[in-house]
């Protein structure tokens, strides 16, 4: 049987390159987008939106995971920089499909939890509305171009991510940076709840959303049992011997971060995984004590 392959736009950064790996390793040949004419990859010019089709004819799919980094304080350029990088991005894979001789069977790109907004005092499934705030703006932004351009016989999945953990990276690495000192870091209100997802069973849910014919669109990339950031530092507290838990307050976060702060730290996301548990999928780390377990 031909092996399957999937393009890989944004393949290094912390996600694109432990799924590179996954993915690899199940089977697939695994093609990274990139800016530059390296050989074994495909020239995308994200700034020009430019994708030749004929470079993705013949994919099985293409999973974009491009955007400008969102951790740093947002003056008005780098907001810009962080909704043109996706919403062009998105487009420019979206009209090459629509030109390709052959076309992927599934395009997925990346989204967020944040399409729902900083507060949601219900549950949020797949079908729950846009929320408000610039993440929301950005999200739905987003997943509107990867629309830009009408097919019909290529799946288009949004894959609204929770907070990514794993070790080797991401918020979690900073928290470990923390604990190093002896201090485990209480973020937000304590009360206020996280809608995360484990790095191993991202990689596995995005496998999963791209094989399945009964997934397609808005899809919650998260674990099934958001905590609270108070349970969240009683379980990261345990990769240590010793930490005393401390507040961070809010004001020092906010100096920080500034509005990233408002829209990220001090936001309270209720997310389930509505689509990917009705289809069946399991979680290998649900809850955040079993994933702790694993680090």
């Amino acid at each position: 049987m031909k092996t399957k392959k999937i393009l890989i736009a944004g393949a290094g950064g912390f996600v694109g390159q432990a799924l590179k790996t996954y993915l690899s390793t199940k089977g697939y040949d695994v093609v990274p987008l990139s800016r530059t004419h390296k050989q074994g990859e495909i020239f995308f010019d994200v700034g020009n939106e430019y994708i030749n089709p004929d470079d993705i004819s013949d994919s099985y799919a293409i999973i974009s995971l491009s955007g400008e980094n969102i951790f740093a304080r947002w003056k008005a350029s780098k907001k810009q920089q962080i909704l043109d990088s996706r919403v062009k991005s998105a487009r420019a894979i979206s009209k090459a499909i629509s030109l390709a001789k052959n076309p992927p069977k599934v395009f997925l790109c990346a989204s967020a939890l944040g399409y729902y907004g900083t507060k949601t005092t219900d549950v949020v499934k797949e079908f729950s509305p846009n929320g408000d705030g610039f993440l929301a703006k950005v999200s739905a932004s987003w997943e509107d171009a990867s629309r830009a351009f009408p097919t019909t016989s290529t799946k288009i999945v949004n894959a609204r991510f929770g907070v990514v953990l794993d070790n080797s990276g991401g918020f979690l690495q900073i928290v470990r940076k923390i604990l190093s000192i002896g201090v485990c870091p209480i973020f937000g209100l304590g009360a206020d709840e996280i809608s995360w997802i484990s790095l191993v069973d991202l990689c596995r849910a995005l496998e999963w959303a791209i094989e399945r014919d009964d997934i397609e669109g808005a899809v919650n990339v998260c674990e099934p049992n958001f905590c609270t950031y108070s349970d969240f530092a009683d379980a990261v507290g345990l990769l240590t011997k010793f930490s005393v838990p401390v507040k961070i307050p809010q004001w020092i976060i906010k100096i920080l971060l500034g509005e990233l702060s408002d829209e990220l730290i001090f936001s309270n996301i209720r997310a389930t995984p509505n689509k990917l548990l009705q289809t069946g999928f399991y979680f290998q780390t649900p809850d955040i004590f079993s994933f702790i377990k694993t680090c």
